[in-house]
């Protein structure tokens, strides 16, 4: 932060802030499971799953393990049979690769 910049914390302020926080995060639920369980109990037709897995051939950069390429077919198996909806993030690396060839 710059010297000739004021201060952005401002303890007047949190108490506010912390209720529009608390009101905007009031019907969230944060969990930490397999993305397979974590699917498994919450689809229903309602229901909009953002994805994020790790890009293709990026497979290790959160640790060895953590999420492995059989993980990608386990994924597309269980979203063919999804009631709700999903959005994922991934790249297009496999398909150029296949494409390339």
């Amino acid at each position: 932060m710059a010297k000739d910049r004021p201060r952005r914390f401002k303890l007047s302020t949190l108490e506010p802030m912390l209720e529009d926080l608390h009101n905007r995060m009031a019907g969230v639920i944060i969990e930490c499971l397999d993305f397979a369980e974590f699917i498994r109990r919450y689809d229903g037709l309602g229901t909009l799953f953002y994805l994020d897995p790790p890009y293709w051939d990026c497979e290790n950069d959160y640790g060895k393990a953590t999420f492995e390429r059989a993980g990608f077919e386990r994924l597309a198996d269980q979203l063919t049979g999804l009631k709700g909806r999903f959005l994922m993030s991934i790249n297009d690396e496999h398909n150029a690769d296949q494409t390339s060839k």
